[in-house]
């Protein structure tokens, strides 16, 4: 039998012929899929939108086509698999194990298959070696898995659909059939087209995908392309080398990074990084922007991760006494949720750093170490990346006018957006006034009025100025 009479004789052997209005739900059913499909055709392949698509859709109901696709195309190419009789064979098994489990999906889908059912798994692994096993353990599907972990792990996000599963589940389907052939595995796009139903964010998908890769044993990538192999990549060799990466070695290098922030000064005349004593921030009549090291980070909820008191410290003290030009000096600190995060993006960097550098000894193989290259290139992308998104509080010294010579207080404000962080925070705060970058003669004169700063009849520019640069009030 052809692939699309292949679609009616399971149907016809394993399912009875629809009602009139079971066959009015199988068209709403595929008229989401292809709106699913036309609304974010990027997410899919491109032929998933045209109408002979729907038409396969509809046909092949409640199977999704593409799960027809790899069973009559990948694991027909199997030696020992029977073109029909083994899709009947694995279909009965499916379709018995989904309706006693009372699963939801709209569709049967390659990412829907209960690969952990033993059933389900034997069928599927009778025509494979049998080092496939301790792969779908460790990296497909069932409670010991990565995947079940992931899932577990992100409950409000993977958990709710499954996600990591069904993602690992259409990457095993569709590539285990075919480790010899030139161009292995499946692109990103019809990994999504095996696995996202109607209702559900393809992104969430797409997250799954990328943890998956960043932890899995088995899973290899190459480009958009991944599939699941026989033997160990070398994603253990770096995990297990980011375990053991220590904590001051990953500060350090965060403040490393810290120093591209120098690069852009944005309304500041400079901008100093990760000081380790008050000493290291001058004390000059210029605005000046200190961003504080990972050590030192702001917690939005408690006001707990030493900021604010290593800021109240750099406040008072400078190298050699007192601190003068006080009103000088913005601060900005890192999340303290989010610098975890950071941390472990700059594990993974330092992991695939230290694999970099010892590819001779560890005999890699070409693919292999096209793999560290391009694994070390995108951790160095979301360790940048991570740093922008992490530092996001500005603590702002302040006084009230009312009371020059009472306490200390702290505006703290969140910074985002795409510029340099230098940049972000200035712009941020000149919008606010609280950094004023150019005075007008007439507010300068009210200012002087009001505090009042006048020294007898007149003063003097300089005399001006020093006030503006120690006086938080100001």
């Amino acid at each position: 039998a052809s692939a699309e009479e292949g679609f009616e004789i399971v149907r016809r052997r394993l399912f009875k012929d629809l009602t009139p209005e079971q066959a009015r739900l199988r068209d709403a059913v595929v008229n989401a899929f292809s709106e699913m499909y036309a609304g974010a055709s990027g997410e899919f392949p491109t032929d998933c939108k045209e109408a002979e698509y729907k038409r396969r859709m509809r046909a092949a109901y409640p199977i999704h086509p593409e799960l027809f696709d790899r069973l009559f195309g990948d694991w027909s190419e199997l030696e020992r698999f029977q073109r029909t009789r083994g899709v009947l064979r694995l279909m009965a098994k499916v379709i018995y194990s989904l309706w006693m489990n009372e699963d939801p999906s709209l569709m049967i889908m390659p990412g829907t298959i209960p690969i952990a059912d033993e059933d389900v798994a034997s069928e599927l692994t009778r025509y494979l070696d049998g080092a496939w096993t301790p792969v779908i353990e460790t990296d497909v599907d069932g409670p010991n898995s990565l995947p079940f972990q992931l899932d577990r792990e992100n409950a409000a996000t993977f958990g709710k659909i499954s996600a990591a599963r069904r993602v690992a589940r259409t990457i095993y389907f569709g590539s285990a059939p075919s480790q010899q052939a030139a161009n292995k595995g499946l692109d990103d796009r019809h990994i999504k087209l095996g696995c996202v139903q109607p209702g559900e964010r393809s992104p969430i998908f797409g997250d799954a995908l990328r943890r998956l890769s960043d932890q899995a044993m088995y899973l290899y990538r190459d480009g958009t392309r991944y599939w699941y192999g026989l033997k160990a990549t070398v994603t253990r060799l770096a995990q297990d080398r980011a375990a053991s990466q220590r904590d001051d070695e990953i500060d350090e290098e965060i403040r490393k990074r810290l120093d591209a922030v120098k690069r852009s000064q944005g309304q500041f005349a400079a901008v100093h990084t990760a000081p380790r004593s008050p000493g290291d921030v001058p004390d000059e009549d210029t605005a000046r922007l200190v961003v504080l090291g990972p050590e030192h980070a702001h917690d939005p909820k408690s006001d707990s991760g030493g900021a604010r008191a290593f800021c109240e410290l750099i406040l008072a003290e400078r190298s050699g006494g007192a601190r003068r030009c006080r009103n000088m000096l913005v601060f900005l600190a890192a999340d303290a949720a989010a610098l975890a995060d950071l941390r472990q993006a700059v594990r993974q960097w330092l992991a695939w750093s230290s694999i970099e550098n010892d590819r001779e000894t560890l005999g890699l193989d070409p693919f292999q170490v096209r793999q560290v290259e391009d694994r070390l290139r995108e951790a160095n992308e979301t360790v940048d990346l991570r740093v922008v998104g992490t530092y996001q509080w500005v603590l702002n010294p302040t006084q009230s006018r009312d009371d020059p010579t009472g306490p200390v207080t702290w505006d703290v404000i969140r910074v985002s957006g795409s510029e340099p962080l230098a940049e972000r925070v200035s712009k941020k705060l000149v919008a606010e006034e609280s950094l004023i970058p150019a005075y007008s003669g007439m507010r300068l004169r009210l200012d002087i009025d009001r505090v009042p700063l006048w020294r007898g009849y007149h003063v003097s520019v300089s005399q001006l100025w020093e006030d503006f640069t120690q006086y938080l009030y100001l």
